[in-house]
C-alpha cells in the first residue's frame, strides 16, 4: 500500500473517530425532506447481522467468516461521517472541486464545518445531500490545505427499497478508482445481497431471511475461498480453491 494512501486513510480514521454517532434506525422514505434523509445503515442497525455462533464459536474457519462479516460491517462506521455536527453552517449551493466531477443539481443541501486534523492542522469539511426522481445522494468533501474541496466519499441508495452503493474514493487518487466500494440490495422475501470491493480484493455475502448465509472470497479476481452457515452460526463449511477455481481443502464446524 502505497504512503500517499496510508496518508488518506491516517485522514480519514482521525475524522471517522471525530464525527462517529448514533441515531434512530432509518428506513427508506420516499418522502422525507433532505435535512431528514439518511442511509439506512448506523451503527446500531449494521448490514449484516452476524450469527451468534458464529460470533462465539472457537472453530478457525467459522472465526474467519466472523472476522470478514464484521469487516462488512464496518461500513456503519463510514456512515457515521455523513451525520455533520450540531452547528454546522447550511447552505444550498453545490459543492465543485479541483477535479472535473460533475457538481450536483436540483434539490441540494450542504453542511460545512471545521474538524482539527491529526496533526493539528484544520480540516474543512462538506456534506452534500442531493436526489433525483428515484435515489438519494450523499457526497463527503474535505479541503485538507484551503487548497479547495476534494471528495472523498459517494453513496447513493433508492428511495423505494434498500439498494445502493457507497464509495470510499478520494477524488485525488488518481489511478485508483476507489479504496473500497460496498453494493447491496434487499430483496422482498428478505434476502440481503452485500458486495464489498478494494483494488486487492472482493467479498460476495448473501443473508437469507432466516440467518443463514454464504461467502464467497476473491483475491485479485480468483475466488480464495467460499462458506456458509446456518441459521444460528453454529454449523457450517469452508471450501479453499487454487488458481483454477479447484477446491484444495474443506473443513466444517
Amino acid at each position: 500500500m502505497s504512503n500517499r494512501i496510508l496518508l488518506l486513510l491516517t485522514y480519514a480514521f482521525s475524522l471517522t473517530i471525530l464525527l462517529v454517532g448514533c441515531k434512530d434506525d432509518v428506513e427508506p422514505d420516499n418522502n422525507q425532506e433532505l435535512e431528514d434523509v439518511s442511509l439506512s445503515f448506523e451503527a446500531n442497525q449494521p448490514p449484516v447481522e452476524i450469527p451468534s455462533g458464529l460470533a462465539q464459536s472457537s472453530n478457525q474457519y467459522a472465526q474467519q467468516v466472523y472476522s470478514q462479516l464484521a469487516q462488512v460491517n464496518s461500513m456503519s462506521t463510514y456512515v457515521s461521517m455523513m451525520q455533520p455536527p450540531e452547528g454546522a453552517e447550511v447552505s444550498t449551493t453545490p459543492i465543485s472541486t479541483n477535479s472535473n466531477a460533475r457538481a450536483a443539481s436540483g434539490d441540494v443541501l450542504v453542511y460545512t464545518y471545521s474538524q482539527t486534523g491529526p496533526y493539528g492542522n484544520t480540516i474543512t469539511v462538506a456534506y452534500q445531500v442531493s436526489e433525483t426522481a428515484t435515489h438519494h445522494k450523499f457526497e463527503l468533501f474535505w479541503d485538507l490545505d484551503n487548497s479547495g474541496f476534494q471528495r472523498i466519499m459517494i453513496a447513493e441508495e433508492s428511495k423505494l427499497n434498500r439498494e445502493g452503493y457507497l464509495e470510499y474514493d478520494f477524488e485525488s487518487l488518481g489511478d485508483i478508482d476507489y479504496l473500497f466500494r460496498y453494493e447491496w440490495k434487499e430483496y422482498p422475501d428478505g434476502t440481503f445481497d452485500f458486495t464489498m470491493y478494494s483494488y486487492e480484493f472482493q467479498m460476495d455475502i448473501t443473508v437469507n431471511a432466516d440467518g443463514s448465509g454464504l461467502i464467497d472470497y476473491y483475491l485479485s479476481g480468483d475466488l480464495y475461498y467460499s462458506a456458509n452457515w446456518s441459521a444460528d452460526g453454529n454449523s457450517g463449511s469452508y471450501n479453499l480453491y487454487d488458481s483454477e477455481g479447484n477446491i484444495i481443502d474443506s473443513f466444517t464446524w
